[in-house]
């Protein structure tokens, strides 16, 4: 299923994570890239390279992307099937461990793509990230 993208943020844009009650200064979380879908939800890309050996970095995204309620989908780009093994390590724990405690958020929120470091310039990542079977495994329902 093609989502129709509104918009790509040029990076630095920042999502906002409010306590209810408002009197809290609220937890930014600002993803390297995020897309927004014509029914006014998110992805949000991680483009991690070294960072993808830290699990405390990748925990942190994690968390913030549960506690966004306009995320309806975090992608973390990594550079190996290594990384993405491990990204996947920590997404599964997490996600266990959440539902464990009765969070509802879908369990298809987390993605990770391998892309290989020859796709390096804008357009080759629009372009793989525009391949059909790509587009599909990134917009599925969540």
């Amino acid at each position: 299923m093609r989502k129709n993208v509104l918009n790509v943020s040029q990076g630095g844009e920042s999502l906002v994570i409010a306590h209810g009650t408002k009197r809290l200064s609220p937890i930014m979380f600002k993803p390297d890239r995020i897309f927004t879908l014509s029914d006014r939800t998110k992805v949000a890309f991680q483009v991690l390279e070294s960072q993808a050996k830290k699990c405390r970095e990748v925990e942190a995204d994690i968390l913030r992307a549960y506690l966004c309620p306009a995320i309806s989908k975090l992608v973390f780009i990594v550079p190996t099937d290594e990384d993405g093994d491990n990204i996947n390590r920590i997404t599964s724990i997490i996600q266990d461990g959440l539902e464990h405690l009765g969070v509802e958020k879908g369990l298809n929120l987390f993605l990770v793509l391998v892309i290989p470091r020859s796709v390096a310039s804008i357009p080759d990542v629009l372009f793989y990230l525009n391949q059909p079977r790509v587009n599909r495994q990134i917009f599925r329902k969540a």
